[in-house]
């Protein structure tokens, strides 16, 4: 999922993978958009409480971690660009 939401930021395109298990019986389809949403609420779950990530798989972890690192990217450009911007007095 990280290579397929890189891809989708690098050249600005919406973005889906279908991945095969052989231990399941259906493939599993994932869209940046959708999969960013359903992370995004992972982890207001947990921070509220409501719901914690002990029952989140393996790939999941892998999302959410994705998500925390684009979040805390986001949050050091807006820092830098707030350093940048001169104050009136």
């Amino acid at each position: 999922m990280k290579n397929v939401s890189e891809l989708s930021t690098l050249c600005g395109i919406d973005v889906c993978a279908i991945m095969y298990n052989p231990y399941e019986s259906q493939p599993k389809k994932h869209c940046k958009d959708n999969r960013e949403e359903e992370m995004t609420q992972v982890m207001f779950n947990n921070i509220s409480g409501e719901k914690v990530i002990c029952g989140l798989n393996l790939g999941d972890l892998y999302d959410l971690n994705w998500l925390l690192d684009e979040k805390m990217r986001d949050i050091d450009k807006r820092i830098a660009a707030l350093d940048n911007t001169p104050l009136n007095p």
